[in-house]
């Protein structure tokens, strides 16, 4: 089994193989790591980074946010240690 973690707009955050999104409530892990995933999709769509710069109303951490989701792709693969799980940092 495979999943990518991987934010984008609009997206649950968590991707098949084959470039599709996942149903959150298809992945079998812990309610509580889907919230902690949920929180941190919630993260990049409130970030504005889709903006130019000049627009934007405030700062968005990149390497803060990068840094959650490499612990939140640990964390996916703590719970499913069979499975490969992939990271895309922003």
């Amino acid at each position: 089994m495979f999943v990518k973690l991987m934010a984008d707009y609009c997206s649950t955050g968590v991707w098949h193989q084959s470039g599709t999104m996942m149903e959150m409530e298809s992945l079998p892990i812990s309610d509580k790591l889907k919230a902690e995933i949920k929180k941190w999709t919630d993260w990049y769509e409130g970030s504005e980074f889709y903006l130019d710069p000049s627009d934007r109303k405030g700062e968005f951490d990149i390497g803060a946010f990068n840094r959650q989701g490499a612990l939140l792709a640990i964390k996916i693969n703590n719970e499913l240690p069979l499975w490969s799980v992939l990271y895309r940092p922003e």
